[in-house]
């Protein structure tokens, strides 16, 4: 519970950084950015470049070697203290874009993390010598959404479910289903405070939150009613399937077999072989 983080459209930081990976794995370009821009715009600035460039070193240096001075510019280019909010955000895009249309080796992620041998790609991908280009125009589909009536911002905002189906694979360690009920339904803000974008939202109506209730405090009333006009989402009065998108529950969860499987990943198989043993006398 002390590591939950909600991030700016509610969803829990662990699995938008998880769902990220899978949604680039999928090339899904459009749902790739949206949890790119998902931690970025919550001010997550860690979780942004630097993370991708985990998802780089383990899946796609090996096939991509022309990229890796792309991914040395992009890394100072993401360092650099003079770029603002809107090139930084351009810079994202364009790296979460050319890794989507990029070969990647699943072998070495699977073989380290989730401890299994693996022979070989079942089918063989060339590299590309292509990067692209985020243009501007193509992020306002991205950019935080702000309604005159907050309570409709998550309707409109949360596109994509989160991908559960990978938790137990991945060993995501999550407080029980109820919990996370309590926590979406009465003390989300509580959670969200510790998202950089919650943050300063709460405090700039001088909210504080108390550790021990798990709420936020503000000073009067008025600064309260000033902040549920602009931010309070009330989650708990979302339609069914927008919680579901947020928190729900995945029936099954992917094996490690399925997994390799579902990425043409081939599965290394023991075979046992008889052997005949001669017994020498000295």
């Amino acid at each position: 519970m002390e590591r939950y983080k909600l991030t700016r459209y509610l969803y829990n930081l662990v699995e938008v950084k998880q769902s990220l990976f899978i949604a680039i794995l999928n090339k899904d370009i459009d749902e790739s950015l949206f949890w790119a821009f998902e931690l970025f715009y919550s001010g997550f600035y860690l979780e942004g470049v630097p993370y991708i460039n985990d998802i780089f070193e383990k899946i796609y240096k090996n096939s991509n070697e022309n990229l890796i001075e792309y991914v040395t510019k992009i890394t100072n280019e993401w360092s650099d203290e003079t770029k603002n909010e809107n090139e930084l955000a351009l810079i994202l895009g364009s790296y979460v874009c050319t890794l989507c249309i990029r070969p990647y080796n699943l072998i070495p992620f699977i073989s380290e993390f989730l401890k299994v041998n693996c022979d070989k790609l079942l089918t063989d991908v060339e590299s590309s010598a292509y990067v692209v280009e985020f243009q501007e125009k193509e992020l306002e589909p991205y950019k935080t959404i702000i309604l005159d009536n907050p309570t409709k911002i998550l309707p409109k905002a949360c596109r994509f479910s989160l991908h559960k189906n990978v938790n137990e694979l991945f060993d995501i360690v999550l407080p029980e289903q109820s919990d996370i009920v309590t926590i979406f339904n009465k003390d989300w803000m509580y959670y969200a405070y510790r998202s950089d974008v919650w943050k300063s939202r709460i405090e700039e109506y001088d909210g504080v939150p108390n550790n021990e209730k798990k709420t936020i405090e503000f000073r009067n009333d008025d600064l309260y009613e000033e902040f549920t006009e602009k931010w309070y989402y009330d989650p708990d009065e979302q339609a069914p399937e927008v919680k579901h998108k947020l928190i729900g529950v995945c029936d099954k969860q992917l094996s490690i077999a399925e997994f390799c499987k579902l990425y043409n990943v081939k599965m290394k198989t023991k075979t046992r072989m008889k052997k005949n043993h001669k017994i020498i006398k000295s």
